[in-house]
């Protein structure tokens, strides 16, 4: 095989700045769910403890590996969901060494004849498949493949899309006295204390891979049921109802353009209260809606999410001037009469009387 791609692990030296604390990650032989905590201050008489956090991380290597060993746990049709995962993950990170004819044609044609198709074959094979020693990926050069390690070094972080697959895999696959650590450590070091956001993740987690999870379930809902009223006293922590957001929002400055992004940013609330009321799924983060509108408004920022004008408009339509927000509730009510949407119109116009 080709040498496996460098190892993405995290490491204590690089990672002072992720300012974890290593109080909050316990490993102890009891899940101790009644004990969380979390800090975003790093103890750095503490350090000594980063060097198994390692374990912690989602490493597409550490759980293959395990998913390998513990295939007899699932059936075969959700192993070969899992085997498509794996490779797509491994694509999208651009992983593997390409083997060129030209360069080493007897290598070449050794895995071209041989070498692959036996990994095919043992793919399809259900008492010995179908996780495979390599993967095959796509290259966009003649006469060249390119292979990737099934067990290749690849740490998968909140913005990959196969994260909460990888997470699910994790829980299941590790003993349960980690269960703690793993979404502790998660959390600590990739959620930066937005705790509303990790909630929704494990949420999204427990109803799209609830096959993946198996008797891991209930202790995450535990997990979850404990860190939701976690630091409920923090601002920077909200519930998942749209319509917290009708309170007095400290004045910014009073110009057009704030002005007018408020007026988007109230439009956007209204017309995805009226469309989440004819819906049965869970409402979104604030997070995710304010990137939607991001996204819908053509809006352009290097800030994090929770830094920016739109998500704190979600969250405080309102400012404390009267005739501002009558302003901006008129203009945003003659949009929608014009569009005919009367509903959307009408709860305009109560919040206007307000």
């Amino acid at each position: 095989m080709p040498n496996q791609h460098n190892s993405k692990r995290i490491n204590a030296d690089e990672n002072e700045s992720r300012r974890i604390d290593a109080n909050a990650i316990e490993f102890d032989n009891s899940l101790g769910l009644n004990e969380l905590t979390f800090s975003d201050k790093i103890d750095k008489s503490n350090l000594h403890q980063l060097a198994t956090i390692n374990e912690l991380e989602l490493n597409n290597a550490d759980i293959v590996e395990e998913l390998v060993k513990s295939k007899k746990s699932f059936e075969y049709p959700d192993l070969l969901k899992f085997n498509q995962r794996i490779e797509r993950a491994l694509i999208a990170a651009k992983i593997g060494d390409e083997i060129s004819r030209s360069d080493s044609p007897d290598y070449f044609d050794n895995y071209f004849n041989v070498r692959i198709p036996v990994q095919k074959d043992l793919v399809a094979d259900k008492v010995h498949g179908p996780i495979p020693d390599f993967y095959v990926l796509p290259c966009n050069t003649d006469n060249t493949i390119r292979i990737a390690d099934s067990r290749s070094e690849l740490i998968i972080t909140p913005d990959n899309i196969y994260y909460l697959f990888y997470l699910a895999l994790k829980l299941r696959l590790s003993p349960s006295e980690k269960f703690k650590a793993i979404l502790t450590y998660q959390f600590a070091v990739y959620f930066d204390k937005d705790l509303e956001e990790f909630v929704d993740r494990l949420q999204a987690m427990s109803i799209d891979y609830r096959e993946i999870l198996g008797d891991r379930s209930p202790l995450l809902q535990k997990y979850v049921d404990i860190i939701a009223k976690a630091d409920t006293s923090d601002s920077d922590v909200s519930n998942h109802n749209l319509d917290e957001g009708n309170v007095l929002n400290e004045d910014e400055p009073n110009t057009d353009e704030n002005n007018n992004h408020r007026q988007q940013v109230i439009a956007m609330y209204f017309l995805l209260e009226e469309l989440f009321k004819n819906l049965s799924c869970d409402q979104p983060s604030k997070m995710d809606i304010a990137r939607f509108i991001i996204f819908m408004t053509g809006k352009r920022s290097d800030k994090p999410i929770k830094d920016t004008n739109t998500y704190k408009f979600l969250c405080k339509r309102l400012v404390s001037d009267d005739n501002r927000n009558r302003t901006n509730l008129q203009i945003v009510r003659e949009f929608f009469e014009k569009l005919h949407l009367t509903n959307i119109a009408e709860a305009v116009t109560k919040e206007i009387k307000v």
